[in-house]
């Protein structure tokens, strides 16, 4: 499998990381070696002083919704089936939440914790998300301002794409515990 990619870097030092730091299977374990996957994204982290990948945790009101299902009798869930997909590809919280196979136990406990997203390279809270400019192209080789600022030396990112180059990467399945800390790296 071959993907384009994203480049950031920084007006004032060398600082240079891509967007496949996102690639692979990154999972929440908890206790009972239950797993579910979870959703990451670029962003900032001011204790490594990087782009790094970090959490991206689900919307609370459709956590909320989705949790209401889960503690939902059978003829409920029954009924919440006919509006389960929000898309053919991504599957929505309430039909991962009514499917017993999914691991959605692990999210309530993650979400129970009622923490922010944190840095999937040191577990540090201290993050921030960083925006890719709306329509960016991943084939476009132009740089673009972020309007995020580098921690480390205060310059700006910018980002730009790979242009129409690809590359084949290795999928490894990230493992972190409920609290966002690194616990194992596996090839798949």
């Amino acid at each position: 499998m071959s993907v384009p990619y994203r480049i950031v870097t920084c007006t004032n030092c060398n600082l240079q990381e891509t967007s496949l730091i996102l690639n692979g299977y990154f999972v929440w374990r908890d206790s009972q070696n239950r797993e579910t996957s979870f959703d990451r994204e670029l962003g900032i982290c001011r204790d490594c002083c990087t782009v790094t990948p970090i959490e991206r945790l689900p919307d609370r009101d459709e956590f909320d919704e989705a949790n209401e299902a889960f503690l939902a009798g059978f003829w409920r869930k029954r009924s919440l089936r006919k509006k389960i997909y929000r898309s053919f590809w991504n599957k929505s919280l309430i039909q991962e939440a009514i499917d017993p196979t999914s691991g959605f136990e692990v999210l309530r406990q993650v979400m129970g914790l009622r923490r922010g997203p944190v840095c999937l390279a040191c577990g540090s809270p201290d993050v921030s998300t960083m925006p890719i400019p709306y329509g960016h192209d991943t084939a476009s080789e132009e740089p673009v301002p972020t309007g995020t600022i580098h921690p480390d030396c205060g310059g700006e990112l910018l980002v730009r794409g790979s242009g129409g180059e690809r590359v084949a990467v290795m999928i490894y399945k990230n493992v972190y515990d409920i609290h966002g800390q690194f616990v194992e790296r596996t090839r798949e």
